[in-house]
């Protein structure tokens, strides 16, 4: 065993060597006696220079890995039983978990002979099963497990689940004598036969990090065509009921269990007027009378086949309608749903069932779940053979269609200036939603002056019915939902004011209806006004509610916001509409005067007034009572 160096000693070590080096200088220069301390850390140091310490051995990367997985599974009916050998080798002590491949449904586990318990491994996100192990070197892990067999079309599979194992091997004995096995995700090694005749054993090598289908069926000692035929099939209608026809749509899929299927017979509903069908094997249809149809295959069909078929069957608008139904015939079993839907102002409001179910419509196809209407109803069927009965009636109840608005004024918003000579100039802003009116019609006072309109903004040039109203444009007119503010600006002249009377504020007649209205009155500070009883009350708020008029609109058509000072704006407009009279006077559109944007001046004392829910259509006035008060 080695001893370190005390600490006394290297103290004095290093006390001789401070004094060698003192006797070595001048006498002049001598430092005086004393004591040399060294700290804990430079202490370690110097030992470490010493003694230097053994190098650390790093941890292994990993706990433990799965290096082997080893099948030994036997075949008999609908299951595939026997054993899985798991070889893992453990890194380090203490417990490690080892996943068992997903899907196996495991009865024991054994270790050396031993049973183990098993636990729930969530290291991967998804709950599965591992064996605890404890002891480093290599673990051989044993497992009884049973895995389902599925059978489809004359062939039967079942599936390895996927292992992160880099060897997987896989020993199937299946007992069908003379049998071919497919392997999917892996390699068929060897092939042999058994003792007894009727089983056959293969070797199998997977793939590592993919999963393992292996596939086989019955040597066929005679061709298909010439063994019976036995065949089942499926189909998903969806039956759409108008007004005065049913239009049918149903995707009809055959599968054959034996044999070959040159052609597929189908029972039509009585009336059934054929549309289209349409498929990768449709060769020809032949219907006789009006029920039953004979679909011919492009070639004999021993696996599995789709197709389409459409028309339309007569039937009652309302009341107690029976569904038609399109059904297989000659299949030994019959399988698939129908879905009713209504055309138009209608709902069902009763059915009766014969030989279906009720279930949800996203269980029948991806065609049908996509289907985004309040009025569908499904069904599935029962697994019966073609020849049994099914029927579907429904209670169809159909309602009067009710017109819809289709453009409206959110709000409008008007200013009317009233001077004591009698002029009236009126500001009049339309919030007006919309999706189909391509224009807004508004009828000014008879006496009233038209100064300038606009759109968005933009000054326009309305146009005039034969009754006079001004012709407005608007957005969304082809069906696509707008918004649009409409301004007009016009003034009225009357009677000059006295030293009281009364003056009336008639607004403009619009062809829509408006949700809100509000009206901001501005006079003289000579005179007070008294408002008379009418459809307008006083309210204290002076702006508007829409975000349109405030100026505040937003979406793809809205103008974006402008930061520019008053004077910068006012200079760009003029020069804009210069530079578009200059090019439409060049190219020779301009007839007569360009219209402008006025503003409106706000001056003196305002009363603000609201109303609701006016009629399209409706005079709007507003009655004043004057008197004067100052000179």
């Amino acid at each position: 065993m080695k001893r370190g160096v005390p600490a006394a000693a290297v103290l004095a070590a290093l006390c001789l060597g401070a004094a060698a080096t003192s006797l070595a200088q001048p006498p002049a220069s001598r430092p005086g006696d004393g004591w040399v301390v060294l700290s804990v850390g430079e202490y370690r140091a110097l030992r470490d220079k010493a003694y230097p310490p053994p190098p650390l051995v790093e941890p292994p990367p990993v706990a433990a890995a799965l290096g082997r997985v080893e099948y030994d599974l036997a075949v008999d009916g609908s299951a595939a039983s026997g054993q899985v050998r798991l070889i893992a080798d453990v890194f380090k002590d203490g417990w490690v978990a080892i996943p068992i491949p997903a899907g196996l449904r495991v009865g024991e586990a054994r270790l050396d002979g031993h049973q183990v318990a098993l636990v729930t491994d969530r290291s991967g996100g998804i709950d599965g099963l591992a064996v605890l192990l404890s002891r480093a070197g290599r673990n051989v892990i044993t497992l009884d497990v049973t895995i389902p067999v599925a059978s489809k079309a004359g062939s039967e599979s079942f599936v390895l689940p996927v292992s992160s194992a880099p060897v997987q091997r896989a020993v199937v004995t299946i007992r069908v004598a003379d049998a071919s096995l497919a392997a999917t995700g892996g390699l068929v090694e060897q092939r042999t036969g058994l003792p007894s005749p009727a089983a056959t054993r293969f070797v199998v090598c997977g793939r590592p990090g993919e999963a393992l289908t292996l596939a086989w069926a019955r040597r066929a000692a005679v061709p298909a065509a010439a063994r019976p035929l036995r065949w089942r099939g499926s189909v998903t209608e969806l039956a759409q009921l108008g007004e005065d026809a049913a239009q049918l749509s149903a995707q009809v899929g055959v599968e054959v269990v034996e044999g070959a299927a040159e052609r597929v017979s189908l029972r039509l509903p009585p009336g059934f007027v054929m549309g289209q069908i349409s498929g990768p094997l449709v060769a020809d249809w032949d219907l006789r009378g009006d029920t039953a149809l004979t679909v011919s295959l492009l070639e004999p069909l021993e696996r599995s086949t789709t197709f389409t078929i459409t028309g339309e069957v007569r039937s009652a608008r309302e009341g107690k309608l029976s569904v038609p139904l399109v059904r297989l015939a000659d299949a030994e079993r019959e399988t698939g749903g129908v879905a009713v839907e209504v055309l138009g102002a209608g709902e069902i409001k009763e059915h009766a069932t014969r030989g279906l179910d009720a279930a949800d419509a996203t269980d029948l196809s991806e065609a049908i779940a996509a289907r985004q209407s309040p009025a569908l109803v499904a069904f599935r069927f029962r697994s019966l053979p073609s020849a049994a009965e099914r029927s579907l009636d429904v209670t169809v109840a159909r309602y009067t269609p009710q017109a819809v608005l289709l453009a409206n004024v959110d709000e409008a918003w008007y200013r009317a200036l009233l001077t004591e000579d009698g002029k009236t100039l009126v500001e009049a802003r339309y919030a007006v939603r919309n999706s189909q009116r391509s224009f807004l019609a508004t009828m000014l006072p008879a006496t009233a002056t038209l100064w300038t309109a606009s759109v968005d903004g933009r000054p326009v040039r309305p146009g005039r019915t034969p009754e006079g109203a001004l012709l407005l444009p608007l957005l969304g007119a082809r069906g696509e939902a707008g918004s649009s503010v409409v301004r007009v600006l016009y003034i009225v002249r009357g009677a000059a004011w006295s030293n009281q009377g009364t003056v009336t504020v008639d607004l403009p007649v619009v062809d829509l209806p408006v949700s809100r209205t509000g009206l901001e009155v501005r006079h003289s500070p000579r005179y007070r006004l008294t408002l008379e009883p009418g459809a307008f009350r006083e309210q204290p708020d002076a702006a508007p509610e829409s975000a349109l008029l405030r100026g505040e609109a937003t979406g793809p058509r809205a103008a974006p916001a402008r930061t520019a000072s008053k004077d910068d704006r006012t200079s760009q407009e003029l020069r804009d509409l210069v530079t578009v009279y200059q090019r439409n006077a060049r190219a020779g559109t301009i007839a007569g005067l360009l219209p402008v944007t006025i503003p409106f001046p706000a001056m003196g004392p305002s009363r603000l007034l609201a109303a609701e829910l006016t009629s399209e259509g409706k005079l709007q006035q507003v009655r004043f009572t004057f008197k004067r008060e100052g000179n």
